[in-house]
């Protein structure tokens, strides 16, 4: 088995020379609570969670395979009932959108998990075949309706982990011993985390990416060049780290300036807003701004305009075990936009490839922070984060391939 401190796959990864397409002719169902265009309206889907799933998607059509992506997403408040929908979206791939619905009855959410747990179901029973890849993205959701039908019927399971939940959310916490066996049942995996591939691969195959390599068009620069930005983007609130990206300013030459993007309650903004308020007042110049949330081209442009990529989140006591099993999301989203990146020194962040596009601050103060920023914009390279990512998609489609490939008796 090879596996190093990068996650590999285990016992080979295809080469330079390998096949172009090695998932040619095989069907890979891929079972997830995805939300394309059209269907935002009335489905419910997480953003981040359907930027992973398209980048997977992504790369599973370009190692070949014909995806059919199933979507188990439920409908949003008021919509009653959703029918069934299929539709191709090319001559590989094909989605479909289980049938959804929500009840305005006493056990009306009840109803709505017994709906969902038996549309999954009955597809897995009906419309897998015996010895074909299924890939899921791991939802609590799934765990029942794939623990039942897994007693009657054989698939090649590739389990995509992005975190283990009962770790990460208090609610999910009685779930714990369910959840990790459940993990642990499946064939194959696909991880963000070489930690989490440690602890549940137990010598199968797996892959790791840890988030999206989507490289998106280069775009101009602003201020010509000559102030520094360094921006934070994500969720507003006391321990995400905004908060902490603000004060560092005080710490930083008077050429560069902190940048926040972010969505978050009024309460979170509001004590965001006060504190960029203190820290200009001090500092006595606007070095810290608040831009709001911003996404699509409007969120790549900005970002191919900074500087440094900021992931300071605060994880601490519970959070620093969940934090293993998953991956900052803002790491890869910084580093696909050219960015070098600072952090906390997190395990998870050292024992990956993109520790390469890290500058490390040993605790959360905001000097200490600072000063990192300044490591980072002088020794980061935006020609270094693309050719990384360029190499970690190439990588990871290779490694995907023998994933799925290795477990297939059915084309």
């Amino acid at each position: 088995m090879i596996d190093s401190q990068y996650g590999s796959v285990n016992d080979g990864v295809l080469g330079a020379g390998g096949p172009a397409r090695p998932l040619a002719g095989i069907r890979v169902h891929y079972l997830c609570h995805y939300v394309g265009p059209g269907m935002a309206a009335k489905r419910a889907g997480s953003p981040a969670a359907i930027d992973k799933i398209e980048y997977t998607k992504s790369a599973l059509l370009r190692a070949g395979a014909d995806v059919q992506l199933v979507s188990a997403c439920g409908a949003k408040a008021g919509e009653g009932r959703l029918p069934r929908v299929a539709h191709a979206i090319g001559p590989r791939e094909r989605h479909i959108y289980l049938s959804a619905g929500r009840f305005p009855t006493k056990f009306g959410s009840a109803a709505a998990r017994v709906v969902a747990w038996w549309n999954v179901i009955r597809y897995l029973l009906t419309e897998v075949r015996s010895g074909e890849a299924v890939l899921v993205y791991h939802a609590p959701s799934l765990i029942g309706p794939l623990s039942l039908v897994r007693r009657f019927k054989r698939f090649h399971l590739v389990l995509e982990v992005n975190e283990i939940y009962s770790t990460v959310w208090s609610s999910f916490a009685n779930l714990r011993m369910a959840e990790e066996r459940f993990v642990r049942s499946a064939d194959a995996y696909l991880f963000v985390s070489s930690i989490a591939a440690r602890k549940f691969s137990g010598g199968k195959f797996y892959a790791i990416s840890h988030g999206t390599y989507f490289l998106p068009p280069q775009a101009s620069r602003r201020d010509g060049g000559e102030v520094v930005h360094a921006v934070y983007a994500g969720v507003v609130d006391s321990r995400r780290g905004a908060e902490l990206a603000a004060k560092s300013a005080a710490f930083l030459p008077e050429n560069f300036v902190i940048d926040i993007l972010g969505f978050g309650t009024d309460e979170a903004i509001a004590a965001l807003d006060a504190e960029i308020r203190r820290v200009n007042s001090t500092i006595g110049r606007q070095c810290v701004r608040f831009h709001g949330q911003k996404r699509g081209r409007e969120l790549t442009d900005f970002l191919h305009s900074c500087d440094v990529g900021l992931s300071t989140h605060q994880y601490r006591g519970e959070e620093l075990e969940g934090s293993q099993y998953c991956f900052p999301s803002k790491v890869s989203l910084y580093v696909t936009h050219g960015l070098p990146v600072v952090s906390e020194r997190l395990q998870v962040l050292v024992d990956s490839k993109l520790a390469r596009a890290a500058t490390f601050y040993e605790q959360a103060t905001p000097n200490l922070v600072a000063d990192a920023i300044v490591k980072g914009a002088l020794e980061g390279s935006r020609l270094e984060m693309r050719e990384l990512v360029t190499e970690l998609d190439k990588a990871f489609v290779e490694e995907l391939a023998v994933v799925v490939k290795h477990g297939v008796t059915a084309v």
